[in-house]
């Protein structure tokens, strides 16, 4: 909390200075410091303004991912799939968008396509240990551990 009460005012500073700070990203700033204040209790405060910076910027990558995480915080993995989605359309090579997509279609039901995608994540970015851990406790939960190395 100390750090963002600080990080506040350096917004309302800038905002102040630089009357062309893009809208979206004053936004996106705003939702960020929300979820930094409390990650439960804001995420719907935080998506709230991700939505309305993404009318502005509605190919905005970080704010699509950040969006999608807000969503997939509240389960909704539907509509979290689909934000992680457009990301993938801005940067198709992004392992980040890869994973969160892959992992949002199999909460959201979709087994096969979640783990052809955060498969394919860890293709791209084979060094981010979270990414094998996360498909591995996947495997083990589904009662697959045989395709583990796979993973």
């Amino acid at each position: 909390m100390q750090k963002v009460e600080p990080a506040q005012g350096r917004l309302r500073q800038v905002k102040n200075i630089d009357a062309g700070f893009e809208k979206p990203k004053q936004l996106e700033l705003e939702g960020d410091i929300l979820l930094k204040i409390d990650e439960t209790n804001n995420s719907q405060l935080a998506l709230d303004l991700y939505n309305k910076a993404l009318k502005d910027a509605p190919n905005d990558f970080d704010i699509l991912i950040k969006a999608g995480k807000c969503l997939d915080r509240k389960r909704d993995f539907e509509s979290a799939s689909k934000l992680f989605q457009r990301a993938l359309v801005e940067q198709p090579q992004s392992a980040t968008a890869m994973f969160r997509y892959g992992w949002a279609r199999f909460r959201a039901g979709d087994k096969d396509e979640g783990l052809k995608n955060m498969r394919a994540a860890v293709k791209i970015d084979h060094t981010n240990i979270s990414y094998v851990t996360k498909i591995a406790e996947v495997l083990m939960r589904e009662g697959e551990p045989e395709h583990l190395e796979e993973a």
